[in-house]
């Protein structure tokens, strides 16, 4: 990586990162003057009443930063970008809605398969050369509207989305550079410096939430990034795993969640305390000790999946085996918490 290159993606993170630090304040007096708030209380704790009009800045900031990055690189978006840009912005304003109106969960779904369909039409999808086309559109669809929700899932404590969703942004920017995928490259930094940005005003305790307009546009956006760049020349199959590893933590989390609520017959979609962060916090963590160590856990996934985007098959086989022996672990740990 070129010293220029890396100056020039700094300064993306750095100014997108800036960007958001000064409109968040904005936009919480908004959320407070238009009533655009979310109430949230775990553990017996008193009520929290905060706005929850920040996904709004995420991804205008987001947007603006990633087109000064084109600039800077003299480079256009291309037809899998903008189906990308058009599919979450209709995902984001669904996201809006709800946190406006209280959307009916038929209503999200078909927000989210709107935005997920013109991703599709555009050309974002998964390219497994084993499977046939009908195959691969099919895996598409199931992985964009399951990480859109995923994330939506893991906004369940302060600053704990947020940060996942930076380490992960700025994992899939390192490997679009490494793949040479330099315009998903662009489109994860941008976001990584605006999701630091947030996380100055969202970190615990939070003074503003991203809300479903944050949270499902950034499953939808890492998801589609994390199909749209390459991962495997012949003979390092190994590799396709890479996205799988690096969202590690958002995968584990809501499918333990799905899993637990299937066994104890309860709705997925109601919530409960059987997150993985919430889940330590009832084991004995404070609550920024486990949003600490679900970062930490994000960050040894990310670094792996980095890691294994690169390496040979055998060795590759090695840190995937690893991090499946740390899931399981950590389920049969935390499924035996007691919780209500």
């Amino acid at each position: 990586m070129g010293q220029h290159l890396v100056v020039k993606i700094l300064l993306i993170i750095l100014g997108s990162a800036i960007g958001a630090a000064f409109i968040m304040p904005v936009l919480m007096i908004f959320g407070r003057r238009t009533g655009i708030v979310a109430k949230r209380q775990y553990f017996n704790e008193r009520v929290k009443i905060v706005p929850c009009t920040g996904g709004i800045g995420i991804y205008w900031v987001f947007i603006g930063t990633l087109y000064c990055a084109l600039r800077l690189f003299d480079m256009e978006a291309t037809p899998e970008m903008c189906g990308i840009l058009a599919g979450g912005l209709i995902i984001h304003c669904i996201g809006i809605y709800d946190d406006v109106k209280n959307a009916s969960i038929p209503l999200k779904v078909i927000g989210q398969v709107i935005g997920i369909a013109i991703a599709i039409f555009f050309g974002v999808r998964i390219q497994i050369i084993f499977f046939s086309t009908t195959a691969n559109i099919l895996l598409t669809f199931l992985w964009l509207f399951f990480m859109s929700n995923a994330f939506n899932f893991l906004d369940i404590l302060d600053g704990l989305a947020g940060g996942i969703s930076a380490v992960s942004s700025l994992a899939f920017g390192v490997v679009g550079v490494c793949t040479g995928d330099l315009l998903f490259a662009l489109m994860s930094f941008s976001l990584t410096g605006t999701l630091l940005g947030f996380l100055g005003y969202n970190y615990p305790p939070a003074r503003i939430y991203m809300g479903d307009a944050g949270s499902l546009s950034l499953g939808f956006f890492i998801g589609a990034v994390s199909i749209a760049i390459s991962y495997a020349p012949l003979g390092r199959e190994i590799a396709l795993f890479t996205p799988l590893v690096i969202l590690g933590i958002p995968l584990f989390d809501t499918l333990f969640v799905i899993i637990i609520r299937a066994l104890n017959r309860r709705s997925v979609f109601h919530g409960s305390k059987d997150h993985l962060a919430l889940r330590l916090i009832v084991s004995g963590f404070q609550e920024r000790q486990a949003i600490l160590f679900v970062y930490f856990l994000a960050f040894l996934f990310c670094v792996n999946g980095v890691i294994i985007s690169r390496v040979s098959n055998a060795v590759g086989l090695i840190f995937l085996s690893s991090n499946i022996m740390v899931c399981l672990l950590l389920g049969f740990r935390l499924a035996a918490v007691k919780v209500e």
